[in-house]
Formats: C-alpha cells, structure tokens, sequence
C-alpha cells in the first residue's frame, strides 16, 4: 500500500512496471526489524525514481531532510509482524 500511495493507480501507467526494492530487509529477523523501532528509527519506502523505490531505515532527522527536499517517500508500518514467526539472518 506504501507504493500505491507513492505511484497511484492510472489508466494511462497500466503498462509501467515499478519495483520496490525489499532486499535490506529480506535477510534481516523480524527482531532486527523491530529494533530500529526501538532506537528511534523507522522504515520508510522512498521513491528513488519514476520506477523504482527501496524500503531504507531512516533516522527522524534523515526524514526531516527528505521532506524538506521534498523527496517521497512513505514509512512501511511493520507493526503486524510477530517476533517469535522468525524471519531471515540472525
């Protein structure tokens, strides 16, 4: 949903193709995730181009910046996720 806010539905893009890159956080446990909570920091998808956004950590202060160059982005809510399912690495 954080994409469709970034790149919303259009007939006239129905055959644009964008990619959201999850890779940081695919190899990271769900405690890793959560963590950056904790510290402070949260996870935001930021739209790097007309087709492509990567979800980053960003600190509170990193946000500010990106709202004051008026960078787009969205922060992911991962607050569903559930520590004891796992997840990726260590």
């Amino acid at each position: 949903r954080c994409a469709r806010a970034l790149w919303p539905a259009s007939v006239a893009q129905v055959d644009v193709n964008i990619t959201i890159r999850i890779d940081i956080i695919k190899t990271l446990s769900v405690a890793a995730i959560q963590e950056a909570s904790t510290l402070g920091d949260a996870w935001v998808l930021l739209r790097h181009n007309d087709r492509e956004a990567f979800v980053e950590r960003s600190s509170k202060r990193k946000m500010n910046k990106m709202i004051a160059a008026s960078e787009k982005f969205q922060v992911v809510d991962l607050s569903c996720l559930d520590p004891y399912m796992g997840g990726g690495g260590t």
